[in-house]
C-alpha cells in the first residue's frame, strides 16, 4: 500500500488578499472577490498537495492511504447524470474508500468501514458497511450516512451508560473527497 505524507514540499504559497463578507450580505461577488476566493481555495488545496507514484501506463497505484482513509477504487463518472458532479463535488458511481471507525456494536472497539458511492438511479447512494459490528448503512448523501452510523454508536455508548460523545462528522472530509 502507498502512503502520502502531509504536505508536497515544493507547495507554494502565495499571499491572496482576504475576502471578508458578512452572512448578511446578498450582493453577489464581484469579479476580483470571485478570484480571491478561487485563489484562496486553490492555496487550500495546493498547501496539501502530494505527490503520487504513478505506473508505467500513468495511472496512479492504488491502494493509496492519505490522512487515515484508504482510497480503494476511483470510481467512474457517468457524464449524462448531472446528480453525479457539479462544479464543487464529482461522485463517481464505484469510488471506494476505507478507514478504521469506533464499531456500531462495540464502541470501544475499532473495525474497518467500506465507504462507496453507488449508482442510485437519479442521484448517487453513498452506502457504509461495517467490517463487523453493524449493518450496511444507506443515505443520499455521504454526510447523512456517516450521520447514521454514529447516531447508532452514540446510542450503543448510552445503552451501555457511557456518556454520549459530541462527536460530529462531514461525510465529505470522512470520505476522503477532500
Amino acid at each position: 500500500m502507498r502512503s502520502v505524507g502531509q504536505s508536497h514540499p515544493g507547495a507554494k504559497v502565495a499571499k491572496v488578499p482576504a475576502v471578508k463578507r458578512t452572512r448578511a450580505s446578498k450582493e453577489p461577488l464581484n469579479e476580483q472577490e470571485q478570484e480571491a476566493l478561487r485563489a484562496s481555495k486553490r492555496l487550500r488545496l495546493e498547501g496539501s498537495l502530494i505527490a503520487l507514484e504513478r505506473g508505467e501506463d500513468g495511472r496512479v497505484g492504488l491502494p493509496l492511504k492519505v490522512a487515515g482513509v484508504t482510497l480503494e477504487a476511483f470510481g467512474t463518472i457517468d457524464p449524462w447524470r448531472h446528480a453525479y458532479h457539479g462544479p464543487a463535488y464529482l461522485f463517481p458511481i464505484g469510488y471506494r474508500t476505507t478507514r478504521m471507525f469506533a464499531r456500531m456494536d462495540k464502541p470501544d472497539e475499532k473495525c474497518l468501514y467500506t465507504q462507496e458511492i453507488i449508482d442510485g438511479g437519479d442521484q448517487p447512494m453513498f452506502q457504509i458497511s461495517a467490517e463487523i459490528g453493524g449493518d450496511p448503512v444507506l443515505h443520499q448523501s455521504s454526510t447523512g450516512a456517516w450521520s447514521m452510523v454514529l447516531a447508532k454508536v452514540r446510542a450503543t455508548r448510552e445503552a451501555s451508560g457511557q456518556a454520549a460523545s459530541k462527536t460530529a462528522i462531514s461525510g465529505i472530509e470522512v470520505k476522503a473527497n477532500s
